[in-house]
């Protein structure tokens, strides 16, 4: 999403989040209004409609704007790879569940079957991030190509396994570490994620890489 600096921008920004914030885990967020939202922050309704176009909304671009810089460095990781783009990739997705952790609160009220709507405006903004992921690894296949069904069934495997990732997380408490749940995530990873980057940066979904050799590395680089 394009980002306004002004500061009055910022500012009301800040507001409005601080006050969805407060209501989620009082009311569904689906179910807020723009009047209890812009009247809890401040706001007018007008001044509100320079940042969404409904409270769901709103409150969605809350999370996947958390996630965004995380979900960057995997696509810089997939841009420019090599023999330790897994390893990479995994330390991101600790980094992110790391964070994450932080906010379990509102996320718990986000993430019910209550809440279709702002789930829904969550699970349209991650696709959109990782067709650029999965268009960026499709660029590295080495003599190798893969339809458009298997483009689509690849960028929805990854939107949906993260939000199974914190729903699962979610629904244990969690009590498990982002280390232990990146390597349950990684256990059930689909084959082509696990492919494994050549020096040259090209990959084959025919080569693939042990998921115990990922979590060894990672092991080592902490000792």
């Amino acid at each position: 999403m394009e980002m306004n600096n002004d500061p009055r921008y910022v500012r009301v920004r800040g507001q409005l989040r601080e006050a969805a914030r407060r209501l989620v885990p009082a009311k569904p967020a689906d179910a807020i209004t723009v009047a209890e939202l812009t009247r809890e922050a401040g706001v007018s309704r007008t001044t509100f409609y320079q940042h969404g176009d409904c409270p769901a909304q709103f409150i969605a671009d809350m999370v996947v704007d958390v996630l965004q810089p995380y979900l960057d460095d995997l696509i810089d990781a997939v841009a420019s790879p090599n023999e330790n783009y897994l390893l990479r990739w995994r330390e991101t997705y600790v980094r992110m569940l790391t964070e994450l952790r932080e906010h379990r609160g509102f996320l718990s009220a986000l993430f019910t079957p209550t809440q279709p709507v702002v789930v829904g405006h969550i699970t349209r903004r991650l696709t959109l991030t990782f067709d650029s992921y999965v268009d960026e690894f499709k660029s590295h296949l080495k003599e190798e190509t893969v339809s458009d069904l298997w483009t689509a069934m690849a960028t929805a495997q990854q939107v949906y396994n993260l939000i199974a990732v914190l729903v699962a997380w979610l629904g244990t408490d969690m009590k498990e570490s982002p280390d232990v749940v990146v390597n349950t995530y990684l256990s059930l990873a689909p084959p082509w994620q696990l492919a494994r980057f050549q020096a040259d940066g090209t990959v084959s979904l025919r080569r693939l890489r042990a998921i115990s050799d990922i979590v060894a590395g990672a092991r080592e680089r902490r000792l």
